[in-house]
């Protein structure tokens, strides 16, 4: 390999390496924001196995006069009302 001793082979092979792998090193973007909650009836009781349309809107200002994203989910609650979705991922409206 070029006239190179066995150390400086080593050492030439385990810079290609690390060079090579770096690219894996970087922070990947995420496909969506992990979002759990639990849907409640007026009395404070949880909709245990219920189908629904969930909205997630993210806005600039308290108000809501200038939203920034929105989108539907459907879901359906497990026995304790609880359900999972990811922002991002939805119907956008």
């Amino acid at each position: 390999m070029l006239g190179f001793d066995i150390r400086t082979r080593i050492i030439l092979l385990f810079t290609l390496l690390l060079f090579t792998n770096a690219s894996t090193l970087f922070a990947q973007v995420p496909e969506g924001i992990n979002y759990q909650a639990v849907a409640r009836n007026t009395d404070g009781a949880p909709l245990a196995d219920t189908a629904l349309n969930v909205q997630i809107t993210i806005a600039s200002d308290v108000n809501l006069n200038t939203i920034d994203f929105s989108e539907v989910h459907s879901v359906v609650t497990n026995r304790y009302g609880l359900f999972t979705l990811i922002i991002g991922n939805g119907v956008p409206t």
